[in-house]
C-alpha cells in the first residue's frame, strides 16, 4: 500500500511540475511578444517553420520567431512559438494555419505590415516555390519579406549531390548501410561485438545510418564508430564467420565483412569519409548555431569551400595514417591486402565535386546580393582600401528595408 501511494506521489507530483513549466514558458513566451508588438519603432522579425508529424501520423507545422529585442545589443533571440496541426498540406493551407496561429499570439496583420522582415524554411516547392509557394503566397500580403532558404538544408542537398556523382561513394554507402542493418536488428550480432571489444579494449559506438535523411553530423558519427571500432568490427566477423551454430550463408556474408575490412582500399576510403564528414559536421553544428548570423554563415561557407580545395592535393589529418597502414601492409594488427572488389574514391575527384555542389547549393548568385549587402554595413567586413564609392548601391538597399520598418 506504502509503495502505491509513493508511485501515486511521484506521478502526481510530476505531472505538476510539467504543468508549472509549462505554464512559465507560456508567460514568458507572452512577454516576449508584448514587448515585439508594443516597441516602437518596431522590432524587426524572422519566422522559422518546418514541416514534422505529429505522434497521431497528423502533418504539423513548427514555428519558431527571431528577433533582437535590444537594438543596442546584436544578440539574436530565437524562440519556439507553436506547433500547428496542419488540415491541408498545400501552400495555402500552410500559408493560412500560420497567419492564424501568428495572429492568435498577437502578431495581428498590422503589426506584421511593420516587422515582418524574414521567412525561413527547408528549400521544398511547397515553401520556396517561386509561383505557388508559401513564400510566395505571403509576399503578395506582406512584399518586403526577405525569403531564406535553411543553410544547413542546403548542406544536406549538397552532400546528397556529391554522393550522386560520385558513384564510389555510393559503394561506401552500402557497405555501411549493411553494418546498420546487421546491429540495429540482431540483439545477439550486438552483444557478440561488445563482447569483443571489451576483450580488446575499446568502445565501439553504435553505428547509424549514413548520408540518408538525418543532418550529416550523424553520417560522420557513424564513420567515426567503424573507424574507432575496426579492430573489434573485424575480429566479431572472424568470429562469427568460422561459428559453426551459424548456417553457411550467415557464416558466408560475415567472411565477406571481414574481407572488406582486409581491403586497403576500403581503409583509404573509411579515412577519406571521415576527415570530409568531420569537416562537414563542424559546419552544420556551427550554421544550427542559434545565434549564426548571415555574414558569419557566409564566411563559414566560404572557408569551408577553400579547406576542401586544399585537400585535393594535401588530403586530411585520417588519410595519412591509413596510407601508412596500406604501406606496411597491418593495422591495430590486421592484416590488409589489396582488393580489386572495393572501388577506390578518387580524393581530387570526391573533394572537388564537393566545392562544385557547395558552390551552387550554398553561395548560389541570386543570394550574394543580399549577402554583399549584410557585409556593407558591418565596418568588420570592409576591405582595408575603400574606394569613395564602396556601399553606395548597398547602402541605398539597406535604407530602403530600414525605411520600411520604421513605417516612413
Amino acid at each position: 500500500m506504502e509503495l502505491m501511494w509513493a508511485e501515486y506521489c511521484r506521478a502526481t507530483y510530476t505531472v505538476v511540475c510539467a504543468d508549472i513549466i509549462q505554464h512559465i514558458a507560456k508567460e514568458m513566451k507572452k512577454r516576449l511578444l508584448k514587448t515585439v508588438v508594443m516597441t516602437k519603432p518596431p522590432i524587426p522579425i524572422a519566422v522559422l517553420i518546418d514541416e514534422s508529424t505529429s505522434v497521431s501520423q497528423k502533418s504539423c507545422l513548427i514555428v519558431y520567431v527571431r528577433c533582437c529585442l535590444n537594438p543596442n545589443v546584436s544578440e539574436r533571440l530565437t524562440f519556439f512559438l507553436d506547433i500547428v496541426e496542419l488540415d491541408s498540406t498545400d501552400a495555402a493551407g500552410i500559408c493560412l494555419a500560420l497567419l492564424r496561429c501568428l495572429n492568435e499570439h498577437g502578431l495581428t496583420e498590422t503589426v506584421l505590415a511593420e516587422c515582418w522582415l524574414g521567412f525561413a524554411s527547408d528549400g521544398a516547392s511547397v515553401m520556396l516555390g517561386r509561383k505557388a509557394g508559401v513564400y510566395a503566397k505571403l509576399t503578395e500580403r506582406f512584399p518586403n519579406i526577405i525569403g531564406w532558404h535553411c543553410y544547413n538544408h542546403r548542406l544536406e542537398l549538397s552532400v546528397n549531390d556529391e554522393v550522386k556523382s560520385c558513384s564510389q561513394v555510393n559503394h561506401f554507402k552500402i557497405f555501411m548501410d549493411r553494418l546498420y542493418s546487421l546491429y540495429s536488428m540482431s540483439p545477439n550480432n550486438r552483444r557478440l561485438l561488445d563482447q569483443t571489444a571489451s576483450e580488446l579494449g575499446v568502445q565501439v559506438r553504435k553505428i547509424g545510418k549514413m548520408l540518408d535523411v538525418r543532418w550529416v553530423a550523424s553520417s560522420f558519427r557513424a564513420v567515426k564508430a567503424v573507424w574507432d571500432g575496426y579492430a573489434a568490427l573485424y575480429r566479431t566477423f572472424s568470429t562469427a564467420a568460422d561459428d559453426p551454430s551459424r548456417t553457411s550463408k550467415v557464416r558466408a556474408e560475415f567472411a565477406g565483412l571481414a574481407r572488406h575490412l582486409e581491403s586497403d582500399t576500403f581503409r583509404q576510403n573509411l579515412a577519406l569519409m571521415y576527415d570530409a564528414l568531420q569537416e562537414l559536421s563542424d559546419l552544420s553544428e556551427a550554421l544550427q548555431s542559434s545565434t549564426l548570423s548571415l555574414s558569419r554563415a557566409h564566411r563559414l561557407i566560404l572557408r569551408q569551400i577553400d579547406v576542401f580545395k586544399g585537400r585535393k592535393e594535401a588530403g586530411g589529418e585520417c588519410l595519412p595514417v591509413a596510407v601508412n597502414a596500406v604501406e606496411e601492409g597491418l593495422y591495430n594488427g590486421i592484416t590488409l591486402r589489396s582488393g580489386k572488389s572495393t572501388e577506390r574514391i578518387s580524393r581530387a575527384q570526391f573533394y572537388q565535386a564537393l566545392v562544385d555542389s557547395m558552390n551552387a547549393r550554398l553561395l548560389p548568385q541570386k543570394d550574394k546580393s543580399l549577402c554583399d549587402l549584410v557585409d556593407t554595413v558591418l565596418p568588420s567586413q570592409w576591405p582595408e582600401t575603400l574606394s569613395p564609392e564602396y556601399g553606395e548601391c548597398e547602402s541605398h538597399c539597406a535604407s530602403g528595408f530600414l525605411s520600411h520598418l520604421q513605417g516612413n
